[in-house]
């Protein structure tokens, strides 16, 4: 049987073909992961977490662990729940609400560690986000592109906007199937007195 791929769909038909496969290759998923797909199905949660992303969200937290993680653009809620289990809080801002984000996190109980906001337009949330702490950004590079907060950013495509991906900051490095942006604090540089 072929491997389920991770990369990032071209597409929104090539999404739905995928996802049809995807009962097919359930024991290389995360069992939260498996666990959405036996209560809501795959639908469900197409734009809201790319099938397989889980992994790499998993090893960017292990790696940076945040308190606080900062997620723009909530859609379903489904990585709002996955990342709210390895961390304290996820504040989630978006532009659009729905009911069945809810639902999901009443399901994996992590309801009391998910801070929702609505904005009526992305040009907004920049005063939204004033005076939040946060250790780690989650978002599409439509987002990033409006807010860059010069954190710890992981970066996921989007593939239905039907325009094209602005490029991101040299800064960005590729880690699997997204880019991961790492500020890096320079040391300053000791003076020694040179001896004759």
């Amino acid at each position: 049987m072929k491997k389920f791929p991770t990369s990032v769909p071209k597409t929104k038909d090539e999404m739905v073909e995928r996802l049809k496969t995807m009962a097919d290759h359930l024991d290389s998923f995360d069992p939260f992961i498996v666990k959405l797909h036996k209560k809501f199905g795959w639908i469900d949660f197409m734009r809201s977490m790319i099938p397989g992303s889980e992994k790499t969200i998993k090893k960017v937290i292990d790696k940076i662990k945040p308190k606080t993680i900062l997620e723009l653009g909530t859609i379903r809620g489904v990585a709002t729940a996955f990342m709210a289990q390895y961390c304290d809080k996820v504040i989630t801002v978006d532009i659009t609400d729905n009911d069945i984000k809810k639902k999901i996190w009443d399901y994996f109980k992590v309801t009391d560690k998910i801070e929702s906001h609505i904005v009526s337009d992305w040009k907004k949330v920049a005063k939204r986000l004033e005076g939040l702490d946060f250790d780690l950004v989650v978002t599409n590079r439509r987002c990033c592109g409006l807010i860059w907060s010069g954190k710890n950013t992981l970066v996921y495509d989007d593939p239905y906007t039907g325009q094209e991906q602005p490029k991101l900051p040299v800064s960005f490095k590729k880690i699997d199937n997204m880019c991961l942006h790492e500020p890096k604090d320079k040391p300053k540089k000791k003076r020694t007195k040179k001896v004759k």
